[in-house]
């Protein structure tokens, strides 16, 4: 489970996190991760928290898991729709 991990991760970096995540889960198993949108208290979170997040869209989380190797992609927005959750599998060996 990554939850608020990613948020600090540019691209390039949180598909090599993603990716090393992959090849140590068995063959089916499961990586949950939770990355914060863009909201409308995003920007003061910033400036009181001095935070300089990467927001993601469920698109964007979508790309993450496909482009780290993982399959059977889900994603979605919790109720408040602050967060974008994503789930994949470690594909089996072919």
């Amino acid at each position: 489970m990554l939850s608020g991990l990613l948020d600090y991760f540019d691209t390039p970096t949180a598909v090599s996190v993603l990716t090393k995540v992959c090849e140590r889960l068995a063959p089916g198993g499961v990586v949950l991760l939770a990355n914060m949108r863009h909201h409308h208290l995003a920007t003061v979170m910033s400036l009181l928290g001095n935070w300089n997040l990467v927001y993601r869209e469920p698109e964007d989380v979508e790309r993450l898991l496909a482009e780290s190797g993982y399959s059977d992609i889900k994603v979605w927005l919790e109720p408040e729709k602050v967060f974008c959750v994503g789930r994949g599998k470690r594909p089996a060996p072919n």
